[in-house]
């Protein structure tokens, strides 16, 4: 079942980013701070988060990511691995998962939610991707 494109789905959809600066809405020029100001109907109407496609990790957070997975350091395979992410790789263990994650949500970066993936997040308006 797709997730629905609904205000309270959004609402579960952004607090996975709480405390972030990824929010923003029409007319504002830098992001702001995805905080309990956010969660308001006028708000969650007119707001996104901008994100970075994961397609973009930084060679430290791959290295970072690469360390959650096999609890070590493989400095020249982190940036190998994290940029061919995909679903599987994210999901075959739920311990690592959960913490991968979590630290690339705490990063900034955009992934597929309940089901809904990021091209449908876009797709939503719940969100854009980063201008370098």
């Amino acid at each position: 079942m797709e997730t629905e494109n609904t205000l309270e789905n959004k609402r579960k959809f952004f607090a996975l980013y709480w405390g972030q600066r990824v929010e923003k809405w029409n007319g504002r020029t830098s992001p702001s701070l995805v905080d309990s100001s956010t969660f308001g109907d006028y708000n969650m109407r007119h707001n996104w988060l901008e994100l970075k496609p994961l397609s973009q990790i930084s060679d430290e957070d791959a290295i970072e990511l690469c360390d959650i997975w096999y609890n070590r350091r493989h400095n020249s395979l982190g940036s190998k691995i994290a940029r061919s992410l995909d679903k599987s790789h994210l999901t075959w263990n739920t311990k690592i998962s959960l913490k991968a994650h979590d630290y690339l949500r705490s990063k900034g970066y955009a992934l597929p939610w309940v089901g809904l993936s990021v091209e449908e997040q876009i797709e939503y308006g719940w969100v854009k991707f980063k201008s370098n």
